[in-house]
């Protein structure tokens, strides 16, 4: 996917601002039970121009690449972080395309 530069930058800085809130909380489970990730995450979208779906791609390419370099997601093996990944990625776009 191409990806705008101006636009990879401001997802970066978004997910930096709100690393500790974006981190606190993972996967399907996390994602349900924590309304202020539900919350950054639509800002964060809602704050970028062009197609709902790739933007939503874009966000949690990038949140993945946070989540592998995380010292708390060490513990985990990758195809795991990948599974956190899909299930919140999956859980945004059923609520937010609905």
């Amino acid at each position: 996917m191409m990806v705008n530069e101006a636009k990879l930058k401001l997802v970066d800085s978004k997910i930096e601002d709100n690393l500790d809130i974006l981190l606190a909380s993972f996967g399907l489970y996390g994602i349900v039970r924590s309304e202020l990730k539900m919350k950054k995450i639509v800002e964060v979208l809602e704050s970028l121009s062009g197609d709902l779906t790739s933007n939503i791609s874009l966000f949690f390419e990038e949140l993945e690449f946070y989540y592998a370099k995380d010292i708390q997601f060490k513990r985990f093996p990758i195809h795991e972080i990948q599974n956190f990944i899909a299930e919140e990625r999956s859980y945004i776009l059923a609520k937010l395309l609905k």
